[in-house]
């Protein structure tokens, strides 16, 4: 209440009843004479408002490795109905998925996040030809082969095919020729007699998932100026995605989404055009910034993000294990920042205590870089998606992950 108010109400009361209006005196015995205030003589005090914050802007970007890899990554045909629920249920403004290869994946995810994304960008890729070409192998090839696998994996489903083969056949797949080895791995997530049957009987194409890259990127805002760059790769197409997304109330901001080459040594022999897988992540990294900084310009634009699983990271003892660190440096070189990296206690995102990872080394190799963010900005990263999930499996309920990998968000705030 404005004090003077307070005043004239305060002195309207004590005179209510006591007070006469020619006499400052009291008529109630006992009680003292109280003088009459002129409440015009009262100086007035202007209060505060109680609530001078101003809001907040915040964008909170996501990037997640689904694992959608079928006959590579275990359990995918069972994980496939989890993933988009749980993408949905996290509500971050932009993701970016990787290892979405199939339609019928795709197809799924965007059922499942329609209502919190409704804005999506995916770019469907082919590996060039159709596989129908010379043989790629000899039945005298693959005969080694076949052999172990008819011995160690009868009764596996081919979604899990890969896992039991390379566990227990790498010998007789490594001593496979380059060709056929390339075909064999490019038929993934088929059963091991379609696969042989295919590569001895036409060249059956050089990418897996039949060319597609796997990736797909959602929005809760619009999106604009979409497009995507091809990199040189081997077995795998390698993209990156760029939309323009107009948050609201905000100036646009620049998000890339992709996907590097992963090292498969010593499980799959490279193949490409580069010496190694390393060096072929390498070219990629090298290319994927010259992109960026010919498509995000810093005019009109609020932030830029490289969102994406880039299998490269840095070495943090004791916990975190460095890989390709030659080609993450390509991204600080360049000066973008990862808070998810930098934080004071700096955690995994693919982690040797996750079921569905193979190896024991825990690196950080999804990234959340920020290339550019507005003055006084704050990011708080978070690891994402580590809770575990029951599977109902054939042999009964097993509890595992969400994918392979954890994801990795940052929420970037500023005045």
């Amino acid at each position: 209440m404005n004090v003077r108010v307070f005043v004239i109400a305060a002195g309207f009361l004590l005179c209510f009843g006591a007070c006469s209006s020619s006499s400052s005196g009291s008529d109630v015995p006992g009680v003292p004479d109280i003088p009459v205030v002129d409440a015009l003589d009262v100086p007035s005090v202007d209060v505060p408002p109680t609530d001078v914050t101003v809001p907040a802007k915040q964008l909170t970007f996501l990037t997640f490795n689904a694992g959608l890899a079928f006959g590579f990554v275990d359990a995918a045909d069972l994980r496939q109905p989890l993933i988009g629920p749980a993408v949905a249920a996290r509500a971050a403004d932009v993701v970016c998925l990787e290892e979405v290869w199939t339609q019928a994946s795709a197809d799924a995810i965007l059922a499942a996040t329609n209502d919190v994304y409704p804005y999506h960008y995916l770019e469907v890729t082919d590996g060039g030809g159709d596989g129908s070409g010379a043989a790629a192998c000899t039945t005298e090839d693959v005969a080694p082969l076949k052999t172990c696998v008819d011995a160690n994996c009868a009764g596996v489903a081919p979604a899990d095919l890969a896992t039991c083969a390379l566990g227990n056949c790498g010998d007789e797949f490594g001593a496979l020729p380059s060709d056929c080895s390339t075909c064999i791995a490019a038929n993934i997530g088929k059963s091991i007699d379609d696969i042989l049957t295919t590569c001895t009987t036409a060249s059956g194409g050089s990418y897996a998932y039949e060319g597609r890259n796997g990736l797909l990127l959602l929005s809760r805002f619009p999106m604009s100026g979409t497009g995507f760059v091809k990199f040189d790769s081997y077995l795998n197409v390698r993209v990156a995605l760029h939309a323009v997304i107009a948050p609201t109330g905000l100036d646009p901001v620049d998000v890339f989404c992709t996907h590097l080459t992963a090292d498969l040594a010593p499980d799959v022999k490279y193949a490409g055009t580069y010496a190694s897988w390393g060096e072929e992540q390498g070219a990629q990294a090298t290319a994927l910034v010259a992109w960026i900084g010919e498509n995000a310009p810093a005019v009109g634009r609020t932030a830029a993000v490289l969102l994406g699983d880039m299998n490269s990271g840095p070495d943090l003892p004791p916990s975190i294990q460095g890989v390709h660190v030659e080609n993450y440096a390509t991204f600080r070189n360049a000066g973008y920042a990862d808070p998810f990296a930098e934080a004071a206690a700096p955690v995994c995102s693919w982690c040797a205590d996750n079921p569905l990872v193979r190896d024991g080394n825990s690196e950080i190799i999804d990234h959340v870089l920020l290339v550019r963010t507005p003055d006084a900005s704050t990011a708080t990263p978070a690891r994402e998606f580590t809770d575990p999930v029951i599977l109902q499996t054939v042999a009964g309920p097993v509890t595992s992950r969400l994918s392979d990998h954890y994801g990795v968000s940052v929420r970037l705030e500023w005045p």
